[in-house]
């Protein structure tokens, strides 16, 4: 039940560098960047069932839509995810079931999981998305910052991330960096 294929590469990145970052010669030929504000509900049992599946299931409010994103694992090494993703548009705040029974959920799908899952952690994220293009290639690339709260904790999250159109450009054009 293999959905369309997300490559991420997402890396950790001190709090005091993001403005360097957007300093950097290839960062500023992009422009100012398109700001948005992200924030995302992640749902599991108190078990952690999808956990345990390699499964995830968000809502995220983009743009005054709700946005439900089910994920499965299929490896990731030091900060590259490759996954399967789906994603709908849902009406209301809460995942939505039935929206997910063409994914990777559907072997758990019922009134059981829908009694049971909770929200387990809200991320709440700035981010600044910029188009960088560099021999012919074309990756998104987004400075995110913000915070992951769960119960009353929380953390702040100051990553790097960019959508598979980075892979590709990594493994065509070497030299995209420099």
């Amino acid at each position: 039940m293999a959905g369309p294929r997300e490559i991420e590469l997402k890396l950790d990145v001190p709090a005091g560098q993001m403005t360097r970052l957007r300093q950097l010669p290839f960062v500023k030929r992009a422009g100012p960047g398109k700001r948005e504000t992200l924030r995302s509900v992640y749902f599991d049992t108190a078990k952690h069932k999808l956990r345990t599946r390699g499964v995830s299931l968000r809502i995220r409010r983009e743009g005054g839509r709700s946005v439900q994103t089910v994920k499965q694992e299929c490896g990731d090494s030091a900060g590259l995810f490759m996954r399967n993703e789906w994603q709908r548009e849902v009406d209301g705040r809460g995942p939505d079931l039935a929206a997910a029974r063409d994914t990777e959920l559907r072997p758990l799908i019922g009134k059981k999981l829908s009694r049971k899952l909770k929200p387990v952690f809200v991320t709440h994220i700035g981010r600044r998305a910029f188009s960088i293009h560099r021999n012919g290639s074309e990756i998104e690339l987004a400075l995110d910052q913000g915070k992951v709260e769960a119960g009353q904790k929380s953390s702040p999250l100051h990553q790097i991330s960019d959508a598979e159109r980075a892979y590709a450009a990594f493994a065509r054009a070497k030299s995209f960096w420099s």
